[in-house]
C-alpha cells in the first residue's frame, strides 16, 4: 500500500496548476489505439469499491491484493488498452512497499484517456462539475468513508463543506491532477457515470529505463496496454493501470520546417507478483513469518492460528484435529490452541524475510497490441510520401510490424505469444534488509500491521520469547533489490530522520536499460511507408541482458521534395507596347502536386502601380497614365502549399510614335485633362505637321515643331491641360525628339 509524500506532492501540483494556464489548449493526437477492450459493464456508481469488497488493504480481512484486478487474477491474462495525453509530468512515489516493488518505487503519472476510454474511469478519478474557481465537484457517493473520516479527523479540507463536499470521495493527488487538466485546457472525457477524470499509471520505476522516463512530460501522448486495477490501498478504490505491459509514448521533434512524429515504446521484462514464496498475500506471509519467531510445532504457519490471529475465523475449529510432534497426543484444533504447553519452546527462524513471486513470463496467451501513428501535420502536398523510420529489438516469440494506415499514418502492431516466448532471467539482486524504522518511513500501514501481529503472537506465545521475538525483529525484514534506486530510499533512524546511504548494495546494482548490439540491424531509414512490405523492422536478441520483450522508436515525417507550382503569363508579352496602349494582366499558377499556398505578382518588383493600382490577374492598365516609358520587368511568383516557390518574368518595353503621340492628346480630351476641342486641335496640328517632317526625315524640322508642342503644354499646364497630362506629354515629345528617326 502507497503512502504518499503529501508535502511534496501538494508543492509539485500547485506548480503543475500553476503551469498548466501556459500549457497549450489540445494536445494533437499525433499517437492513438483502436484496441477494443474486454466487455465490462459500468452500470453500479459503487463498481470500483466492489473489487476491494469495500474494504481498503491491510486495514481489514479482506481484500487479499493491494491493487485488485478487475480481469482475471494477479497475472493479466485480459490487457485493457488506452490511448490520451499525459496531464502532469511524471513523479516517483518514493513511500511503496520494497517487498512488492522490488525495482525501486512507483514511477507514476495520468493520463487524460481520450473519450473512447472514458469507461476505464473509477467513480473516484475525477469530478462531475467544477466551480467557477476550477474546484472539483464529485457528488458521487458509493459508501465509503472519505468524508466520515475527513470530517472526524478535523483535518482542515474544503472538499468537505460546502459545494464540493462530494469531492472527498476523491484522493487528493487525483483531484490535483484533474484540476491540474481542468484549468489547463485539456479536454477531459466523461466516464458512463458523468465522471471527467484521469487514469493513474504505476510501475516500479526500473522496469523503465532512465531515458524513457527523462523524456516522458506533460503533454506527450501516450498508448498504454496493461492491468486495470482498483487501487485497494486507498479508501476512494480509484482505477488505475499498473503495470502496464506495454507503453508507447508519442511527441513532436525535428524544427519547424520539418517537424518529426517521434514515438518510442518499452515493454515490462517482468511481472511482480503480490503473493511471497508461501504463495500468501502481504498480510498472510507476515503473519506466517513472524510466527516463526515463536514457538510452534513443525516450524511452520498452522492455519487456523493465524486465522485466529487475523480473527478471520472467529477462533480456533474445534473439528480440526491436530497431532503434537514427538508425542502420541493428538487433540482437536481447539485444545491444541488452549494447550500451549505442549508446543515447542524453541523458534523455527531468527530472521523474517519477505522475497515476492514473479512471474516467469510478463504476459499470459497471445497478446496482440497495435498503436496509430499519426504525421505532425497533415498531408499539404499530395505528390510528397510519407516517410517511416524505425527499429524494434525482441525477444523470441515477439513480433513487431509496420503497415499503413488508411493513407496519411502507420500503425504499428506488436504481438507477444508466451508459448514462444523466451523468458530472461532476473537480474543480480541485492538484499535489502528493512528496520522497522525504514517499513515506517515507507509505509506506516505495514509497520502498524507488524506490530499488530507482534503483539498478538507474544500474547498467544507459550514461553516468554517478547526478548528473543525483539532482537529478531530488529533485525529487520529481509526483502529482495532488483534497482539501485532503493540504494537511499528510506534510511530513517530512530528518531525518523531520513538518511542518505541506508542500502548502499543496492546503489551498487546496475539498473535496466534498453540497450543490445542488435538494435544496429534491420533498422528501417526513411522509407516509404508504401514501401515496408516484407522489409524486417525488428532484432532478435534473447541474451540474458537483453530482457526486455520489446523496445524500439518509430518516426514519421513528410518527404521534403519540392513541387512549386507552374506559371504562365499570357499578358504582358516580351514586346513594344505604344504609350497610348491598354492591357490587361493574363496570368495563372498550375499545381504540379503540392497545390497553389498563393500566387503574388510584382512590377519592377513593386507589389502595385505609383498610382496604387493592383496587380492582379485580369486587372486593365492604362499604359499612357499608370506607367513611363521605357523597359518594364513584370514578375510572377507562386508558392505551393509546403514551400516550394517558382517565378516567371516578362520584360516589355513602352514606346512613342508620332503617331501614338496624336492619340495621347485624343485620350486626355475625352478624359478631360484636356480642357476644351480648341486646345486638343491646337496641339494636334503641331503634332501633324512635326510627323510630316519626321516621316520625311527631317529630324531637326521635327523636332522645332516638337519644341513649339512642348511650350504650348507647358504654357497650358494647369490652365487649360491638366498638369499631369502635361507631363505626359511633355516626356512623350521629348522621347520623339530623341529617337529620330
Amino acid at each position: 500500500m502507497k503512502v504518499l509524500w503529501v508535502s511534496s506532492r501538494r508543492v509539485i501540483f500547485m506548480l503543475v496548476l500553476a503551469m498548466a494556464w501556459l500549457a497549450p489548449a489540445v494536445t494533437a493526437q499525433i499517437l492513438q489505439t483502436d484496441y477494443s477492450n474486454p466487455d465490462f459493464t459500468v452500470s453500479d456508481k459503487a463498481w470500483s469499491s466492489n473489487i476491494c469488497g469495500g474494504q481498503t488493504f491491510l486495514e481489514n480481512r479482506t481484500p487479499y491484493f493491494e491493487w485488485g484486478p478487475v480481469f482475471g487474477s494477479e497475472f493479466d491474462s485480459q490487457l485493457v488498452g488506452l490511448s490520451g495525453t499525459i496531464a502532469a509530468n511524471p513523479t516517483y512515489s518514493g513511500k511503496d512497499l520494497p517487498f512488492t516493488h522490488p525495482f525501486g518505487t512507483d514511477w507514476e503519472f495520468f493520463i487524460v484517456p481520450d473519450q473512447n476510454y472514458a469507461s476505464l474511469l473509477a467513480p473516484s478519478n475525477g469530478c462531475t462539475s467544477f466551480t467557477a474557481s476550477g474546484a472539483c465537484v464529485n457528488n458521487i457517493s458509493y459508501g465509503n468513508t472519505a468524508n466520515a473520516a475527513c470530517t472526524a479527523a478535523g483535518t482542515p479540507n474544503d472538499c468537505c463543506t460546502g459545494a464540493g463536499a462530494g469531492s472527498c470521495n476523491v484522493d487528493q493527488e487525483y483531484r490535483d491532477a484533474v484540476v491540474a487538466a481542468h484549468r489547463g485546457q485539456l479536454p477531459l472525457p466523461t466516464s458512463p457515470l458523468g465522471v471527467q477524470g484521469v487514469l493513474g499509471i504505476e510501475t516500479d520505476q526500473g522496469l523503465i529505463p532512465q531515458g524513457y522516463r527523462d523524456r516522458a512530460v506533460q503533454g506527450d501522448r501516450v498508448v498504454m496496454f496493461g492491468r486495470w486495477i482498483t487501487d485497494c490501498g486507498h479508501p476512494d478504490f480509484h482505477s488505475e493501470v499498473h503495470p502496464p505491459l506495454l507503453t508507447a509514448f508519442g511527441r513532436v521533434t525535428g524544427s519547424k520546417e520539418q517537424p518529426v512524429t517521434s514515438t518510442e515504446v518499452i515493454s515490462r521484462p517482468y511481472l511482480v507478483g503480490q503473493t511471497f514464496e508461501d504463495g500468501k498475500g502481504i498480510r498472510h506471509h507476515l503473519y506466517d513469518e513472524m510466527l516463526k519467531g515463536v514457538a510452534v510445532p513443525d516450524c511452520f504457519p498452522i492455519d487456523d492460528l493465524v486465522s485466529e490471529a487475523l480473527d478471520e475465523d472467529g477462533g480456533c475449529k474445534v473439528t480440526v484435529t491436530e497431532c503434537v510432534p514427538f508425542t502420541d497426543e493428538c487433540v482437536d484444533v481447539d485444545t491444541y490452541c488452549l494447550a500451549p504447553p505442549l508446543w515447542f519452546v524453541a523458534p523455527c527462524t531468527t530472521r523474517f524475510e519477505a522475497h515476492p513471486n514473479f512471474e516467469p513470463k510478463p504476459f499470459k496467451g497471445m497478446q496482440t497490441m497495435s498503436y496509430i501513428v499519426n504525421p505532425p501535420v497533415p498531408r499539404q502536398c499530395a505528390a510528397r510520401k510519407l516517410l517511416v523510420s524505425s527499429h524494434f529489438t525482441v525477444r523470441h516469440g515477439v513480433s513487431a510490424s509496420i503497415e499503413p494506415y488508411n493513407t496519411d499514418a502507420a500503425r504499428v502492431t506488436i504481438t507477444m505469444d508466451d508459448s514462444q516466448y523466451t523468458a530472461p532471467p532476473l537480474p543480480p539482486k541485492a538484499d535489502l534488509s528493512l528496520s522497522l524504522d525504514d517499513i515506517r518511513f515507507l509505509n506506516s500501514g505495514v509497520a502498524d500491521t507488524i506490530h499488530t501481529i507482534r503483539t498478538a503472537l507474544l500474547i498467544i506465545s507459550p514461553v516468554d520469547l517478547g526478548p528473543l521475538f525483539t532482537i529478531f525483529l530488529a533485525r529487520g525484514l529481509l526483502s529482495d533489490c532488483y534497482d539501485p534506486s532503493y540504494g537511499t530510499v528510506g534510511s530513517v533512524d530512530g528518531d525518523g530522520n531520513q538518511g542518505t546511504d541506508s542500502f548502499p548494495d543496492c546503489a551498487a546494482l546496475t539498473p535496466l536499460a534498453a540497450s543490445s548490439p542488435a538494435d544496429s540491424q534491420n533498422v528501417v531509414v526513411t522509407t516509404p511507408i508504401d514501401q515496408l512490405s516484407g522489409v524486417p523492422i525488428s532484432a532478435e536478441d534473447n541474451s540474458n541482458s537483453q530482457v526486455f520483450p520489446v523496445y524500439g522508436s518509430t518516426k514519421l515525417e513528410w518527404s521534403q521534395e519540392k513541387y512549386p507550382p507552374t506559371i504562365t503569363i499570357v499578358q504582358p508579352t516580351a514586346k513594344q507596347y505604344l504609350h497610348s496602349d491598354m492591357i490587361t494582366l493574363n496570368y495563372s499558377a498550375a499545381d504540379t502536386g503540392c497545390g497553389v499556398g498563393s500566387v503574388t505578382a510584382t512590377m519592377d518588383g513593386a507589389a502595385t502601380l505609383p498610382d496604387g493600382h493592383s496587380l492582379a490577374n485580369g486587372q486593365t492598365i492604362n499604359l499612357l497614365t499608370e506607367m513611363t516609358l521605357g523597359d518594364h520587368t513584370f514578375t510572377v511568383t507562386a508558392a505551393d502549399n509546403v514551400g516550394g516557390t517558382n517565378s516567371a518574368s516578362v520584360t516589355f518595353t513602352i514606346i512613342v510614335t508620332a503617331a501614338s503621340i496624336q492619340t495621347d492628346v485624343t485620350q486626355f480630351l475625352q478624359s478631360g485633362d484636356i480642357k476644351s476641342p480648341g486646345e486638343a486641335n491646337s496641339l494636334l496640328s503641331k503634332l501633324v505637321a512635326a510627323a510630316a517632317k519626321r516621316a520625311a526625315g527631317k529630324c531637326s524640322t521635327a523636332a522645332n515643331i516638337y519644341q513649339l508642342f512642348i511650350q504650348e503644354l507647358q504654357a497650358q499646364s494647369g490652365k487649360g491641360v491638366s498638369v499631369t497630362a502635361a507631363a505626359i506629354m511633355i516626356a512623350d515629345a521629348q522621347y520623339l525628339i530623341t529617337h529620330c528617326p
